[in-house]
């Protein structure tokens, strides 16, 4: 494929589409049982549960005004299924600490720290 074919396909994608291909997601595994996935954002990270919930403000405001979702969900979708992700192994105690630290600060400190250290 061409760059010129390359940038026009990247183009037509979709905004959300365009998310999930970011590599911001990352699923913890605990034992292979958890589906609870990380949004790495700029300034904020967001939990989500795939195809269920996320933490972020539009996630309440869509559902408030009778939509479903917002865009990180709908990317998680892409990144799953292009396979953009990240994975990080952890104990489920782990898990429920990330949780509280995003919720806490906004920030999924130990897994930010996981993938900075290379596990």
């Amino acid at each position: 494929m061409s760059v010129r074919d390359a940038c026009l396909e990247y183009l037509a994608l979709e905004p959300d589409e365009v998310l999930g291909l970011s590599g911001r997601y990352v699923k913890l595994e605990a034992g292979g049982a958890t589906g609870v996935w990380v949004y790495l954002g700029g300034s904020r990270d967001y939990i989500l549960v795939e195809g269920l919930y996320c933490s972020c403000p539009s996630m309440a405001g869509s559902l408030l005004k009778g939509g479903w979702g917002c865009k990180h969900l709908r990317g998680l979708k892409a990144a799953v299924s292009s396979g953009r992700f990240r994975r990080v192994a952890m104990e489920p105690r782990e898990v429920g600490r990330v949780v509280m630290e995003v919720y806490a600060s906004g920030l999924a400190v130990t897994v930010r720290r996981r993938l900075a250290s290379g596990g």
